[in-house]
């Protein structure tokens, strides 16, 4: 998906949760939600993150981009632009 704000996602999460149960799909206290930071990082590999935030956690996994591990990207591994002014 693109151009899902976080609160469109929020909003989508609550819809379902209330359509889920009132057709028996989930129990009561049960729903959907978003994950949190902390689970986001270790579902996309990070791990634990040490720091309070953001700038503090913006580590990353060194030597692994989007498009794989070579740097710079492949020619057509995505609509990638050049750094401002300059050449990969």
């Amino acid at each position: 998906m693109v151009n899902v704000s976080w609160n469109d996602a929020n909003a989508f999460c609550e819809w379902l949760t209330k359509k889920e149960l009132a057709e028996g799909k989930i129990k009561a206290g049960q729903k959907y939600r978003l994950p949190t930071d902390a689970e986001w990082s270790v579902a996309v590999g990070l791990g634990k993150e040490k720091g309070n935030t953001p700038k503090e956690k913006n580590r990353g996994i060194k030597d692994v981009y989007p498009w794989g591990k070579e740097w710079p990207p492949p020619k057509g591994a995505g609509n990638y632009s050049k750094p401002e002014g300059g050449q990969f």
